[in-house]
């Protein structure tokens, strides 16, 4: 496994290598103030100091030109995650000011997307026009990024061989497929988690490894489908190294979204070794077409930050070209298509995926306006990176809801979740017994007016920021879950 660039040695460029400064307006002091410490043993929360550009968020598809531009920092970190590697210009950076700097470095760490900054800020050409102390900052959040994704790979290295000698077919998703697939480097990819999918008939068993390891279940149930039945996947958390592992046994959430075939999507499997231990993965269209779905069918561009397009350049660039003819037959089979081609044709503009239009025509032949559903998406995957300006997709829904009985079903399927999704959200997995139904329910109705409540009223009271923002969600969610009649 190849450790990132500069963690064990001076590299071409690297913080050892760095050159002074050529003109003092080039090196803006930035504070010094470290980054939240993401560590080994949990999910990297990003919080204290940083604090997210403003953006606009008054987009709309209709009437008018879409009012959303990108600030300076955003367009550089476009940039800098392109494929293309002489971008950005290095003129450019010497127009960035301290703020810039920071919010750059925002940006990036809301997006899951530091090391691939760092690996571009550290270019010959670039890196004497960047402040030394965030270079030093992104190395540190590198090395920080090895030590979790080290941890998470000798999670799945132990499921994947307790599965092997079971005889258990399991499927390797997202970020660790993604890290060993497509990226030079397993470390070069964030993620917080591992990401497995099983077979709905082998989930009993599959239960029964998982307690094997050690793993604790709620109620000591036979088969974790039970804890969640109206989703499509539970998390454990590993009894030594408190990583997490979200066990999956569909694609798609069965009460939100329509169920794809599965078993041809396993019949289509590739295998993969990791470390020494052998997983089942997605073929290469099933890879792209998921990882478009996620990010758009699934969080509506919510809360995903940037690191999605990466994976889509990534895939569509490295290894045999994807046969986009089949893509574009399944994603329409499966109600996917919309997404897909708004997600791929963002990646191609914007991060240099090397799509063919041809496919995006295909795709997509009637009339839009491309550069309206551009903006829109990438104007709420910078306010998803934010939480004080996000509205999440469920009020967006409670709020677009046409009758009071459908606002009423949707408010109590948030506010009284199954248990087992309760259990989850608190961390409690590993200690069923503290687990009071009524006192987690208390707690999670606290929690949600906190975080939403004054978002809720400010919607009530037409605040212009909010509606405008609500207006872009409900226009972007409409028009990807639009059927397409062809």
């Amino acid at each position: 496994m190849k450790a990132p660039r500069g963690a064990h040695e001076a590299q071409p460029g690297s913080l050892s290598a760095h050159q002074p400064p050529r003109a003092a307006q080039l090196r803006p002091r930035v504070s010094d103030t470290p980054l939240q410490n993401c560590g080994i043993l949990s999910r990297p929360r990003h919080r204290g100091p940083l604090r997210l550009p403003a953006f606009p968020t008054s987009v709309v598809f209709d009437n008018g030109r879409a009012t959303a531009r990108l600030s300076l920092p955003h367009s550089v970190l476009l940039e800098c995650l392109h494929l293309d590697s002489q971008k950005p210009d290095s003129a450019i950076l010497a127009f960035l000011s301290a703020d810039d700097w920071r919010q750059l470095e925002a940006l990036a760490t809301q997006g899951s997307v530091r090391f691939q900054l760092y690996q571009r800020l550290q270019q010959p050409l670039l890196r004497s026009a960047v402040p030394t102390a965030l270079l030093e900052r992104l190395q540190a959040a590198a090395h920080e990024q090895t030590l979790r994704v080290l941890g998470l790979e000798a999670t799945l290295v132990e499921i994947l061989k307790a599965c092997a000698a079971k005889d258990l077919p399991v499927m390797t998703l997202k970020g660790m497929h993604l890290a060993h697939a497509v990226y030079e480097g397993p470390f070069e990819r964030d993620m917080a988690d591992v990401d497995l999918l099983f077979r709905p008939a082998d989930m009993a068993r599959a239960t029964n490894m998982f307690k094997s390891l050690g793993y604790r279940i709620l109620h000591n149930a036979d088969n974790l489908v039970s804890l969640a039945p109206a989703n499509n996947e539970y998390t454990l958390v590993h009894p030594r190294l408190g990583t997490f592992v979200d066990v999956h046994w569909s694609l798609t959430r069965p009460q939100k979204e329509a169920a794809i075939d599965e078993p041809a999507l396993w019949s289509r499997a590739r295998a993969l070794t990791i470390s020494g231990a052998p997983t089942l993965t997605l073929s290469r269209e099933d890879l792209l077409a998921y990882t478009c779905f996620h990010a758009s069918n699934h969080h509506y561009f919510a809360a995903v930050g940037l690191r999605p397009f990466v994976d889509i350049a990534r895939i569509c660039a490295r290894g045999p070209e994807p046969d986009w003819g089949t893509l574009a037959n399944r994603v329409r089979k499966w109600g996917w298509e919309r997404g897909t081609w708004l997600t791929l044709s963002m990646a191609r503009k914007y991060f240099g995926a090397p799509v063919p239009e041809a496919t995006l025509t295909g795709m997509m032949d009637g009339p839009l306006d491309r550069d309206q559903l551009h903006e829109t998406a990438l104007t709420l995957l910078f306010l998803g990176s934010n939480p004080e300006d996000r509205i999440e997709n469920n009020i967006v829904r409670l709020w677009s809801s046409s009758s009071h009985w459908a606002r009423l079903r949707l408010l109590i399927r948030r506010l009284f979740p199954p248990r087992g999704q309760l259990v989850q959200e608190f961390g409690l997995s590993a200690y069923p017994a503290l687990a009071s139904l009524p006192f987690l329910y208390l707690r999670r109705i606290a929690g949600l007016l906190r975080r939403h409540g004054p978002k809720l009223w400010a919607l009530q009271r037409a605040d212009s920021k909010y509606r405008s923002v609500l207006a872009s969600q409900r226009r972007l969610i409409a028009w990807l879950d639009a059927p397409d009649h062809r």
